[in-house]
């Protein structure tokens, strides 16, 4: 294991989610209160780069080519479980091998925004539904039909 890597897995341990951090809007109790958070999310309230809501910056992960696939797998892993203490997971396309995932993780996850919420769970499938600028490139699941709605149209 690369020796960096033991303390980059602390400092995402760290980056998790406290119980009791309801960034600054209550935990919803009631279902009015729970419109509120809806509308909040909806509106774009309090919405910030990943990275700035976690306080891991890209400048902390070592570029992908001075890892091992293990290595990568290990961050990979504390990474989605941080996540999901906020409330947030990043829907995986098939097939991508670890290092796509790893590089996708620090090309477009780090910096996407989000708006931190306090129910439910965001989904990050990184979909516009056009395959040709998709950010998932060559591991596009939408690709197919894209490209057989072009041939038909064609």
């Amino acid at each position: 294991m690369h020796p960096y890597i033991k303390h980059l897995l602390e400092d995402i341990e760290n980056a998790e989610r406290k119980e009791n951090d309801h960034f600054g809007y209550p935990a919803p109790t009631t279902f009015e209160e729970e419109m509120e958070e809806v509308e909040r999310y909806v509106s774009g309230e309090g919405e910030l780069p990943i990275s700035e809501l976690t306080g891991l910056k890209r400048e902390y992960f070592p570029p992908s080519e001075r890892l091992t696939d293990e290595d990568m797998e290990v961050v990979l892993t504390a990474y989605d479980k941080m996540l999901n203490t906020w409330n947030t997971q990043i829907e995986w396309q098939p097939d991508m091998s670890v290092r796509a995932q790893y590089d996708f993780l620090l090309e477009f996850v780090l910096n996407y925004k989000i708006v931190p919420i306090n129910l439910g769970t965001i989904h990050l499938d990184f979909c516009s539904g056009d395959s040709s600028d998709c950010e998932w490139g060559e591991y596009c699941s939408c690709k197919e039909h894209w490209d057989e709605d072009v041939k038909k149209i064609d």
